[in-house]
């Protein structure tokens, strides 16, 4: 019968709606005329007739019909909409229209939850946005009266949630308008081609774009709604959403909410949930003390662990690791006597640990206990499995905070400083213990003066080994493992009797998004998504089924990544390559420093890319009681241009060995004029500081992207060293040096005199290369 809803309308002053069976008779006589057989016609030919009995095919039904005859009709309507496995199924619809919102039809499952809460849609829905409405109505217009078939795209849907028993259930309505047509009642407007991008929500219309004048089509027809559950969907969002924020929530406000998403997901309302991190101190898993409370196991039974020896601890712990199947204790039996008897004294008559274990770390548990015997079964832990890698994140996140913390207090108390800048950091500690309130008006940013660690007038040395092309190799490593992982699959698809058409045309379709020579980021996401979540799927069960094991199909599965589910050959053998490089360079480096501390003290630091840099200051103020001497910095300029030519020979010489022949080109920047530097607390290290120093600092981050002036030739090449300077004064010593060098043996005879292309806020820079003369 008809109900029209006593809430606020859900009206749009552009969207008319009529209750007709028109579509749906047009529907059925498209079936009569493909219907496999008489009976079937006969059957069609039935429900044409009760449908247009009393003139219900023109004209609005509501003139003809009682709502009596009206609920028969929505009756038989539902043996048409509802697929036929589901028609004994109690699924809660209605058949209505969308504005106003009323039913004129509804299941007893769809009355039973309007019973249940009165107020289901009061206020109206929220997310029933109108520019959705107009998308759709826009879709059904174009393809009737302009011919233009459109996907279906998103329909309007409505939200709901109600706590039920202390527990968040999750509702949505969709609704399905297959039975709803417009129909003309004005001029038909001269086609927007725009019409279409805004139809497909690629785009807002323009303003000088007439809309689609909705205002002149009646949508006629009905309306399918269905409720769903999606509690489980819309929880396990939930946990997205709050392992999102980590950076910005407090822990606490983190762990409130990730237990109460879980309560609902289990639908157990009663049920205690604890995440516990197992970091790790020398070897050693360590408990911390909040945990200790937080702990749904240690809070209950705490006093029985503490009598064990620390070994037996943590040989339990490894022993789990080895064996990370969850431990269910449905009635507490089948655990030891002491802790059986605690957490029976709590409460707690069942009890869950389960184990969250990546590439065999430990990475901490998942602990859950009820009140209720026999609370914990293959459901749940189907639905712990979804979650796992959220968990994983979370857990990762906590560990990375713990090792993060431990390295802050190691430096805070303990670090060790270079020697050639010890003497500086005891100078501000003693400043510091003779006036221990500092002087905060000594500093324009009002920090404590006696804290500051700065040398001022230093001569900056800066050099740079970089992979060529690595951002390049990366990605055509990654291309090569997906064209390969789709080759073997489709290799596999070839050599089964049956495949399903599905999986066959969505494996061409991810085969030619990677055909390209270039591969954009979407491509490969949709293929990536696709094996992930389809391709290695549908092999899994394969090898699962009761039918015969293609003979790729093991290879395959032992190829694959345990995290990424993706074939890595290529990746690892180019991370193996950068790896090599990256030690072989660090360690020669490290060791070439130690010597040139013997020319005079200095700061050294090097950070590690694809390839490596490294700064170098020195100056009188770094070392005040030794005199220093333009011959110091001329001694280490030349071990600076000696080493750069020993690490690309290096460099040459491992090439062959390596799994990806990876190649380096090095970089010398000469900087004439000296440069400030000081002791960042929050970095931990130097900084240059000054306007003219930090210049420097802008031409160090640019330098990579240098292009010869006037040529599409990048200055850094491989097996060539490159000087950059910025007057014929700081060259003319390089100059020597490579002459001397060229004399050695060491670079070839020729030299390049190159000016660069402008950087982004710097000009007039200059180059000189040289090539490397290998044995």
């Amino acid at each position: 019968m008809e109900k029209a809803l006593d809430i606020p309308p859900l009206t749009d002053p552009l969207l008319r709606f009529s209750l007709s069976f028109k579509p749906l008779l047009a529907y059925l006589e498209t079936q009569t005329q493909s219907s496999p057989s008489a009976e079937m016609s006969d059957y069609y030919d039935y429900l044409i007739n009760q449908f247009t009995v009393a003139g219900c095919g023109n004209g609005s039904v509501l003139d003809c019909i009682n709502s009596a005859r009206l609920s028969v009709l929505f009756q038989l309507a539902a043996v048409v909409v509802l697929p036929l496995v589901h028609i004994d199924d109690d699924i809660p619809y209605a058949f209505g229209l969308p504005v106003p919102l009323r039913w004129f039809h509804q299941s007893a499952s769809f009355r039973k939850l309007l019973d249940q809460f009165p107020d289901l849609m009061v206020p109206p829905p929220e997310k029933t946005h109108e520019e959705d409405r107009q998308r759709l109505a826009y879709r059904m217009i174009l393809a009737k009266y302009y011919g233009i078939p459109l996907n279906q795209g998103k329909a309007p849907f409505f939200y709901f949630q109600k706590v039920i028993n202390g527990l968040t259930k999750h509702y949505r309505i969709d609704m399905n308008v297959t039975f709803m047509e417009p129909e003309l009642t004005d001029k038909l407007p001269a086609f927007e081609p725009v019409w279409i991008d805004f139809a497909k929500g690629l785009r807002q219309l323009p303003d000088p774009v007439n809309p689609l004048p909705i205002g002149a089509f009646t949508f006629t027809g009905f309306c399918f709604f269905q409720v769903k559950d999606v509690t489980d969907t819309e929880t396990i969002q939930t946990l997205q959403d709050v392992f999102a924020h980590l950076q910005t929530d407090t822990e606490p406000m983190i762990y409130c909410q990730f237990e109460n998403a879980l309560r609902s997901l289990c639908g157990q309302p009663d049920l205690q949930v604890s995440i516990v991190p197992m970091p790790q101190v020398n070897g050693q898993f360590v408990q911390l003390p909040e945990m200790k409370d937080r702990s749904v196991f240690l809070r209950n039974v705490g006093t029985v662990l503490q009598q064990e020896d620390n070994r037996v601890t943590q040989e339990k712990i490894r022993k789990r690791a080895e064996n990370p199947a969850p431990h269910l204790f449905y009635d507490l039996l089948s655990m030891p006597e002491p802790e059986q008897q605690a957490l029976h004294e709590k409460g707690i008559l069942s009890f869950m640990s389960y184990p969250i274990i990546n590439n065999d770390e430990v990475l901490g548990v998942l602990e859950m206990g009820s009140p209720q015997p026999n609370a914990f079964d293959e459901g749940i832990l189907t639905k712990i499995k979804q979650i796992n890698p959220l968990i994983q994140e979370f857990l990762r996140y906590q560990l990375h905070q713990f090792n993060t913390n431990l390295e802050r207090l190691i430096k805070d108390k303990f670090t060790s400083l270079q020697p050639a800048v010890e003497w500086k950091f005891n100078e501000a500690v003693w400043h510091y213990l003779q006036n221990p309130a500092g002087t905060a008006t000594d500093r324009p940013d009002g920090g404590e003066s006696t804290w500051r660690v700065a040398f001022e007038q230093v001569y900056p040395i800066y050099g740079a080994i970089d992979v060529r092309n690595s951002s390049q190799e990366r990605a055509n490593a990654l291309m090569h493992d997906l064209r390969q992982q789709l080759q073997i699959a489709g290799e596999l698809f070839n050599g089964l009797v049956s495949v399903p058409p599905q999986a066959v045309a969505d494996w061409n379709h991810h085969r030619a998004l990677l055909v390209e020579e270039s591969v954009g980021p979407e491509a490969e996401l949709s293929v990536t998504t696709y094996i992930q979540q389809e391709l290695n799927p549908f092999l899994r069960n394969l090898a699962t089924g009761n039918g015969p094991v293609p003979p790729l199909l093991p290879p395959y599965l032992d190829r694959l990544d345990v995290n990424t589910g993706q074939f890595n050959e290529a990746r690892d053998a180019f991370e193996s390559s950068l790896q090599q490089i990256n030690t072989t360079l660090g360690l020669f480096l490290e060791r070439e420093e130690q010597h040139v501390q013997t020319i005079y003290p200095h700061y050294f630091e090097k950070y590690r890319t694809d390839g490596l840099e490294y700064s170098l200051y020195v100056g009188q103020s770094l070392a005040p009681t030794i005199p220093f001497r333009a011959e110091h910095l001329k001694q280490i300029r030349f071990w600076q241009l000696n080493a750069m030519i020993s690490m690309a020979t290096l460099t040459h010489r491992l090439r062959p060995t390596l799994p990806v022949p990876l190649a380096t080109t090095q970089l010398i920047l000469t900087h004439g004029k000296l440069v400030d530097i000081s002791f960042r607390r929050d970095e931990r290290r130097f900084d240059v500081e000054g306007a003219y120093s930090i210049r420097y600092e802008v031409i160090k981050k640019r330098l990579d992207k240098a292009y010869i002036k006037g040529t599409d030739s990048r200055l850094t090449q491989p097996d060539t060293i490159a000087i950059v300077y910025a007057n014929n004064e700081q060259v003319d010593e390089y100059t020597a040096f490579i002459r001397v060098l060229q004399q050695q043996g060491r670079l070839e005879p020729n030299a390049e005199f190159l000016d660069l292309d402008e950087l982004q806020g710097v000009s007039g820079l200059r180059a000189l290369r040289v090539r490397v003369k290998y044995d």
